[in-house]
């Protein structure tokens, strides 16, 4: 279960970089400036292959995954992501930003029945809840934006009071 958690939260995590680098060029990533979708992100429209490594829990040993992500256009400013993963498994992201509140967003739900949701106020550090039926549990996301052609993020979970890293993820554009 915490794999496969795992690796949903991994996807959001890279959905949500698509909010960060958004943010034009010019401007500092701490600099508060909203990002400007759709006119600003035309480098992550595309297909790109990640490398996820996931440390050994619960009795299964660390292993490496490697989706391939889509991102494309979609109403209202957003953008929409799908990830399809070995195994069959698919899930789909709409990432934003609401000027009013000055919230970066994420939403996802993936074909396993796993639900997250997570905002930012920064685009860098985001922080939200992941679940699966009755399981909830705290997440957050940190991004590193390598280039615009390479994304690299670390997702964290908290169980019992205590934040674990459960993905470390580098994403490449093809």
């Amino acid at each position: 279960m915490r794999n496969l958690l795992a690796l949903v939260t991994f996807c959001v995590g890279i959905a949500i970089v698509t909010t960060l680098k958004s943010v034009s060029a010019g401007e500092s990533m701490s600099s508060g400036s909203p990002p400007m979708f759709p006119k600003n992100h035309p480098h992550l429209i595309g297909t790109w292959n990640c490398e996820v490594a996931f440390p050994a829990s619960e009795g299964q040993k660390a292993f490496k995954a490697h989706p391939k992500m889509t991102i494309s256009d979609s109403p209202n400013m957003t953008l929409h992501i799908r990830f399809i993963h070995v195994g069959q498994f698919m899930s789909d992201y709409y990432a934003g930003y609401d000027t009013k509140s000055k919230t970066y967003w994420m939403n996802a739900v993936d074909t396993q029945g796993g639900v997250v949701v997570q905002t930012s106020k920064d685009g860098v550090a985001y922080n939200g809840t992941a679940s699966y039926g009755a399981e909830r549990l705290p997440i957050r996301d940190t991004w590193t934006a390598i280039t615009d052609s390479k994304l690299r993020n670390v997702t964290e979970i908290q169980e019992h009071g205590k934040w674990t890293q459960n993905s470390e993820a580098v994403c490449t554009k093809t």
